[in-house]
């Protein structure tokens, strides 16, 4: 063996622990391992690049989505879900092809912004060619019966 390859070993018939077809079912389980991480690894980052965007203060928020064309902002929102929906697709077919739970994966949050922003209690609104997101007023507490009302 030469210096540059002095940790390649060559098989033997003796060293053979695996049959070919058992080494080919390892080399593809290893390789579905690998793509399933990256997956993740894209799922994790699409979802952050958002979360970067949506955890801005209200004020900030309504800057950030301002600093452009409201058209780019809106081709950006659709490529995120394009993307997301590619991914997602991916993520199923790798749990499906190596008998992974359903969603083990995980899965790109592909809801709209304004789905995003309501859940944590703000709009997103065009008005006259601009976006708003405002914060919701918080619920009104309900109100306490009078002490006349329990007592029938």
């Amino acid at each position: 063996m030469s210096p540059s390859n002095i940790y390649q070993v060559k098989p033997t018939k003796t060293m053979s622990l695996l049959t070919p077809t058992e080494s080919v079912t390892a080399r593809i389980a290893a390789d579905a391992g690998a793509l399933a991480s990256h997956l993740r690894n894209a799922i994790h980052l699409a979802n952050r690049i958002v979360g970067h965007v949506i955890d801005l203060p209200t004020d900030q928020l309504n800057e950030w989505l301002n600093a452009r064309p409201l058209e780019q902002r809106f081709a950006e929102f659709a490529s995120h879900g394009v993307t997301g929906d590619a991914i997602n697709l991916a993520a199923a077919s790798s749990e499906s092809a190596t008998g992974a739970p359903d969603g083990s994966i995980g899965r790109v949050d592909v809801r709209s912004v304004a789905d995003k922003l309501a859940a944590q209690g703000r709009t997103l609104e065009v008005i006259g060619g601009a976006f708003v997101v405002a914060d919701l007023p918080p619920p009104e507490p309900d109100p306490k019966p009078a002490p006349s009302d329990l007592a029938q």
